[in-house]
């Protein structure tokens, strides 16, 4: 520990701040220094200068080593430096609390070296480059970004449709997520472009957008088509009779890009669960999509968030970082269990979905849930406990990077069942 220079940074977008000191947290040197190429450069060289005259082994430290910092390690391996430790934000803020200062940058930077120099053996290494779950991990979140934006777009396409269309839209077509709407809205984004078009015209743009006929047979579907073209010709004709102001052209131009849009955000969202699917998870050897109920999106962000299970003890310690393990509150010789708060959100919803979903499509499932029903237990509390249940299950599989073997769940079910019928009857006898 005497010959150790910890060097504690505080990333920033622009500006870092550095401090090293040496024991017991002597300050050597605390400045700041640009986030550029050449700000990193010259203070690791005058970090090195510091411990070439003392004799010292340096050792950097990063509150928390990801974002903005990548570049930063990124750089200080490309100069060999062999410990690069990153120091967790939840650390150096109750080192911040015993120095009682007021926050700054100054401050943060010396709390992550002080946890340097005390704890060096108990912090994890920043690895050279980024890995795999931290890239599956950032796709994950880009998608879920976009699947939030393009849910906000359609909500504010139904809004501007139902002020030109009224209900009508919806007897077009139910749906506004498929490419089929979207095409149609794109090209008639209001009554007035309807108005003058032909039935015939009407019919084969409707089959262009179509492409396949669904359930239905070719007759059935060429049926459906022309209806559906007298209905949009009876709105051209009726609603399409109002002038067509400023204020409707603003609408047409709204309507319109939205379904661009929306279009254009389906394409990325495709493109990336294609990355998914096809390149990032089937690298990491897990088959959690063996799994009834579990999406692609849904394994990428089990994946993607838990990282590697070595991390965890047991798959208790692990249902209490996602969220399904109640939270213990013991006082006064009392015990209650309430809804864990401190966890990963993330997690917490994936596994309520997983349940939700696995609760439909999977019998054992479906049974568990209904068993808690039976119970009196209300099915949204049976969910949860499922998803405690689901946990453990796929914990296992990430540990031991096996597929989903629905006869193994059956042995232990019926082995256990056993087991509480012999432990009553010893009781009783």
């Amino acid at each position: 520990m005497e010959n150790i220079l910890a060097v504690g940074i505080d990333p920033g977008k622009w500006i870092n701040y550095g401090v090293a000191m040496v024991y017991p947290e002597k300050i050597l040197l605390s400045r700041s220094f640009p986030n550029t190429w050449t700000g990193v450069l010259e203070f690791d060289k005058e970090v090195e200068k510091i411990a070439e005259q003392r004799g010292l082994v340096i050792i950097y430290g990063v509150e928390g080593g990801k974002n903005c910092a990548l570049p930063l390690c990124q750089i200080l391996h490309q100069r060999k430096k062999r410990y690069l430790l990153e120091v967790n934000p939840l650390k150096s803020n109750r080192q911040k609390d015993f120095y009682g200062e007021d926050k700054s940058d100054a401050v943060d930077a010396r709390a992550v070296a002080a946890i340097v120099l005390r704890s060096t053996e108990n912090l994890p290494v920043i690895e050279g480059g980024t890995s795999l779950f931290n890239d599956i991990r950032e796709a994950e979140r880009y998608l879920t970004d976009l699947s939030r934006r393009k849910t906000q777009l359609i909500n504010k396409l139904h809004s501007h449709l139902s002020q030109v269309y009224m209900a009508h839209y919806k007897n077009f077509f139910p749906q506004l997520k498929s490419k089929k709407a979207l095409r149609f809205f794109e090209q008639y984004p209001i009554p007035q472009y309807l108005k003058g078009e032909s039935k015939e015209q009407l019919m084969q743009f409707l089959k262009k957008t179509a492409r396949r006929y669904g359930p239905f047979s070719k007759k059935e579907a060429q049926k459906q088509i022309e209806e559906k073209a007298k209905m949009m010709m009876y709105i051209g004709t009726t609603l399409g009779c109002f002038p067509l102001d400023r204020a409707l052209r603003i609408k047409a131009t709204i309507i319109t890009q939205l379904c661009q849009q929306i279009l254009s955000l389906q394409e990325n969202i495709a493109r990336v669960e294609k990355l998914l699917e096809k390149d990032l998870l089937p690298q990491t050897g897990l088959h959690l999509t063996s799994f009834s109920g579990m999406s692609t999106i849904l394994a990428a962000i089990i994946i993607g968030e838990s990282q590697d299970t070595h991390r965890f003890r047991s798959s208790s310690s692990y249902a209490k970082y996602n969220g399904t393990a109640p939270a213990e509150k013991a006082s006064g010789g009392r015990c209650r269990h309430k809804a864990r708060k401190a966890c990963n959100k993330r997690l917490k919803r994936a596994f309520y979905l997983l349940a939700l979903s696995s609760a439909g499509c999977d019998s054992l499932s479906r049974e568990y849930v209904n068993r808690c029903q039976i119970r009196g237990i209300s099915k949204k509390e049976g969910v949860k406990r499922l998803a405690r249940r689901l946990s453990d299950v796929i914990y296992a599989m990430m540990r031991d990077k096996t597929t989903y073997d629905r006869n193994k769940v059956l042995a232990r079910k019926t082995r256990r069942g056993g087991n509480l019928i012999r432990r009553h009857v010893a009781a009783v006898l």
